[in-house]
């Protein structure tokens, strides 16, 4: 370790001490002949390694250094000089030789200080600073460098709003096959932001691929506010990976899914280049929305009342087609979606919405916890959302009598037999009874009061669900309706709450709501997620209060009601048969986060 003051190749004055580990440390300094403020890393020696391993270790070290000398790119903060020198009381000889690698300082605040000022950057700086450190990244990689170390703390955002990456990784002089090696790495290393195969004690060869993840986790954690998990848990429990939207969710589709796959765990799926991932960022670039305004509500037109006609009258007509001319004046896009009243009659809903306004995502990725065991998890490149079919109400589109859906009511079929119902006045169906406390928080799942209720404290973010015994009868269902009213009591809004639907094998759907005014219906295949209906804003869900939810499933066709009004519907034919039960999903919370459920039906059949 260097002392405040000490002048280094006659040249380089040490005034401040950034950090230090095992394998290297850092100084803030003064370059004497060129008047600048620069930078200082210097790497120490293994204690016991030989003196010809460490000479050769040297001499990858210049190598390497040569190598960051001959980068010349506005992105990237060069290297002004590197030599190794005695330490300070060193004998000279090899043994007591350290190395030394000088750059100038940047003026500027790096990305972690900003973050911690912040909160969260706006999704277009964002992109603007991603594409500036991706054309860098091609500029070094084309020269057989990589950077192996991107992190908040090594990108600096200078007073003109360049991003420039500064700190690259250089080859430490510690034999790389020594599992202490490993060990201090881990210590001193951000195991969030590196790629998996940097993570394992077999040295493996960094490549382009692996700095492309390394910047995605950068980017992940300035949108969202929020360190990304470390590849080793998203290995061995994916489903706790939060996807960008669950986070932010006025990110664009387009940056949600260049971050998403540029984090992918396999090389293969990731960016193949760093030129590669700036294009597909440049093509979302003119119409990426800012995080810094809320989008523009929507303005639904009243619904007709219950037994009036379908049908718009000759003034809804003419009004229609005043907001239409203005919607093209404005710029705005005219969209009609398609819903049933109370008596199953369908209804048209119109919706004016801003072109650019950005699908709202929440909770897609958050742990699963079955009757106490672990579930499997989540993809983090979620697979495109499929259109939601053909609208409900026209002529064209009437679905054919022979099937469920004839009446577009939610309503059981009288045919079908009542499997289960359940007013929570005992636990006669046998759901989970629980209390008890695990690596994501605790939860308590109770029958009182005539609901089943359950707390949850989550010390991060999480999601539970259970289905009920039923006696040891077989509950596995193929065409089913099933129904419940769920409230949230307290904890956060967009927790999510709803239905579990054709459970089977650790694979299922999930029907989710949430109290900020947002539905999805998704699919779970095992090892990635699949949104049929992405998150959907609606006005049929009331905040606080109980909220009746339904589901009808006929072979492929999946219908969804909200307080007994058509909401959505979907086709999806992956899990033909299944388990049903309750399910809720929650950000991390302050305190507890109470959810009721009361008056389930399941009929089938």
């Amino acid at each position: 370790m260097l002392s405040l003051g000490t002048i280094l190749n006659s040249r380089y004055r040490v005034d401040r001490m950034l950090e230090i580990g095992a394998l290297e440390a850092q100084y803030v300094g003064w370059d004497l002949e060129a008047n600048i403020p620069i930078t200082i890393k210097e790497l120490m020696p293994q204690p016991d390694l030989e003196a010809e391993t460490l000479r050769a270790l040297q001499a990858a070290f210049e190598q390497d250094a040569a190598a960051l000398t001959g980068l010349h790119h506005p992105g990237v903060a060069g290297v002004l000089d590197y030599f190794c020198a005695p330490e300070q009381g060193g004998s000279g000889d090899a043994r007591g030789l350290n190395a030394y690698l000088i750059q100038p300082a940047l003026a500027g605040q790096s990305l972690a200080e900003v973050l911690k000022q912040e909160g969260t950057v706006a999704e277009s700086r964002v992109v603007a600073w991603a594409i500036q450190i991706l054309d860098a990244l091609s500029h070094v990689h084309n020269r057989g460098v990589r950077h192996r170390d991107i992190k908040p703390d090594n990108i600096v955002i200078t007073p003109d709003n360049r991003a420039v990456l500064t700190n690259f990784e250089i080859l430490a002089l510690w034999d790389p096959s020594d599992p202490r090696t490993w060990t201090a790495k881990r210590v001193m290393g951000t195991p969030e932001y590196a790629p998996p195969e940097r993570w394992g004690m077999r040295h493996t060869k960094v490549v382009p691929r692996s700095d492309i993840y390394s910047l995605g986790a950068t980017l992940y954690h300035a949108l969202t506010g929020e360190h990304p998990l470390t590849a080793g848990e998203r290995t061995s429990n994916p489903y706790r990976f939060l996807q960008v939207k669950a986070l932010s969710p006025r990110v664009s589709d387009r940056t949600r899914d260049v971050i998403l796959k540029a984090m992918e765990l396999p090389q293969d799926r990731r960016f193949q280049s760093a030129a590669e991932m700036a294009e597909a960022l440049r093509s979302d670039s003119r119409t990426v929305i800012s995080t810094d305004q809320a989008p523009p509500p929507r303005i639904f037109l009243p619904r007709p009342q219950r037994g009036q006609r379908a049908g718009l009258s000759p003034l809804a007509w003419l009004g229609s087609g005043l907001v239409i001319l203005a919607a093209g004046v404005v710029g705005l896009e005219l969209r009609t979606t398609w819903g049933s009243d109370r008596s199953g009659r369908p209804t048209a809903v119109i919706a004016v919405a801003s072109t650019t306004t950005p699908a709202i995502e929440g909770i897609t990725a958050t742990e699963i916890i079955a009757t106490a065991t672990p579930d499997p998890a989540a993809a983090s490149q979620p697979l495109p959302t499929p259109e939601a079919g053909t609208p409900v109400g026209t002529a064209e589109a009437t679905p054919s009598p022979t099937t469920v859906f004839d009446t577009l009511a939610p309503t059981a079929p009288a045919s079908w037999e009542q499997f289960v119902a359940d007013a929570f006045d005992d636990n006669n169906n046998q759901w989970l009874i629980s209390e008890y406390e695990d690596d994501w928080g605790r939860v308590s799942r109770q029958v009182t009061d005539s609901t089943y209720r359950w707390v949850i404290n989550a010390d991060q973010p999480v999601g539970r669900w259970c289905t009920p015994e039923l006696n040891g009868e077989g509950s596995a269902v193929s065409d089913f309706y099933v129904s419940v009213d769920a409230q949230r009591l307290s904890g956060p809004e967009t927790a999510a709450y709803g239905l579990i639907l054709r459970l089977t094998e650790g694979r299922y759907y999930l029907f989710s709501v949430r109290d900020d005014g947002y539905y999805q219906f998704s699919l779970w295949l095992g090892d990635t997620w699949q949104p049929v209906v992405d998150w959907t804003q609606t006005t049929l869900l009331v905040s606080g209060e109980a909220n009746h939810l339904t589901v009808v499933a006929e072979g492929d066709r999946f219908e969804f009601y909200i307080n007994d009004e058509f909401a959505d519907k979907a086709e999806d034919n992956q899990l033909p048969e299944g388990e049903v039960g309750l399910s809720v999903s929650t950000p991390a919370t302050d305190g507890d986060a109470v959810f009721i459920f009361d008056n389930y039906e399941l009929w089938r059949p």
